[in-house]
Order: C-alpha cells, then structure tokens, then sequence
C-alpha cells in the first residue's frame, strides 16, 4: 500500500523509526487490512439490520480465532472477500440457529469440547514453538469459557440471539481449525 510507504518514510524522517522499514510496513498494512474488514462488515450489518449482532459475534470471536489457529487465506485479498461473506451469511441465517436452538446448542457443546481438549498449533501463517502452544493452548481454553459462560447467562437471561451469536464464535472457529487440519493431512498424503 501506497499509504503505509508514506508513513513509514514520514516516520523515518522524524526519526521516531530507524530499524527495519519492512516491518513497519507489514504491520501498517496488516492494521489497514483488519480496519478495512471492520468497516466494511459493519457496513454489510447495517444492510441487513444486524449491528448489534455482528458486535456481540465480532467481541467473541476475534479473540478466540486469535489463540485457536485453524486454516487462513494465501492472500490479504481472499481473506477479505471470504471474511465479509461469512460474516454476513452468519448475520442473515443466525434467526435459523435460535430456531433450532437444541440443536445448535449440542453442536455448539461438541465444538467446544473439541477446542478445549485439542492444543492449538501452529499454520502457515504463524508457527508455534512449544512454549508458544502451551500458552495459546491455555488463553484458548480462558477465552472459551468466559464465552460459554457469558453465553449461557444471555440465554438463561432471554437474549437468546446474542446468546447463540457467542456460540456461534466457537462453531466457526471449530469449523476453521478442522479445516486447517484436513488441509495439512491433504498435504501430507501428497508428500508421500
């Protein structure tokens, strides 16, 4: 990006940075690309009338996608475009979920056990030492009970949509890691 250039020469003339441009520039553009994704499904929640349901999604699951690893977009591009749409198809089909909400909430129960009992590891966007697992492991686990708890006190409270908006966070993140999971035991077998 154009912008992030500018910045960061404008920074290096200042003298506030004088290490590595690059890095400067990857993260300008990293923050650009994540504000860009906020703006715009706000914008696509407004269009169908579910602000305050795209937040309560956005408070629970940007955390947990944060320490839970699963599969990621070869491209900033890709991320964007599947990003915004599976938030919106959330957004349009989450009356279906409080529907069927006994279903939903035994699926939701199985994909939080399945997060809380596996370790999060690495992908190709981030790799992960040893210590590194044992500690998203752990902050996963945290995240994924004040998201249960929160969960089960909007429903036992009949906020039933955000309810299964914060399981919803635990479905798609369940759903994200199998993913990663299916794609490098694809590449495994193609290895051999």
């Amino acid at each position: 990006m154009a912008i992030s250039d500018y910045l960061v020469n404008k920074m290096v003339e200042k003298n506030i940075i004088n290490e590595d441009r690059k890095i400067y520039i990857y993260g300008l553009n990293s923050g650009f690309t994540i504000l860009i994704n906020i703006i715009t499904a706000l914008f696509l929640s407004c269009v169908v009338r579910k602000t305050d349901i795209l937040l309560f999604f956005l408070i629970s699951f940007v955390p947990l996608r944060s320490y839970c690893g699963g599969i990621h977009c070869k491209s900033r591009y890709l991320c964007y475009i599947y990003s915004n749409i599976i938030i919106t198809s959330l957004l349009v089909i989450q009356n279906y979920f409080y529907e069927n909400i006994v279903i939903f909430l035994v699926i939701s129960f199985v994909n939080f056990l399945y997060l809380f009992c596996t370790k999060t590891k690495g992908n190709q966007v981030r790799s992960l030492d040893d210590y590194e697992i044992i500690q998203y492991t752990k902050i996963k686990r945290i995240i994924l009970l004040i998201i249960v708890c929160v969960g089960i006190i909007l429903f036992l409270t009949e906020y039933f949509l955000y309810s299964t908006t914060f399981f919803t966070s635990i479905n798609l993140s369940a759903i994200l890691v199998v993913f990663e999971k299916m794609k490098n035991k694809k590449c495994c077998i193609h290895n051999i």
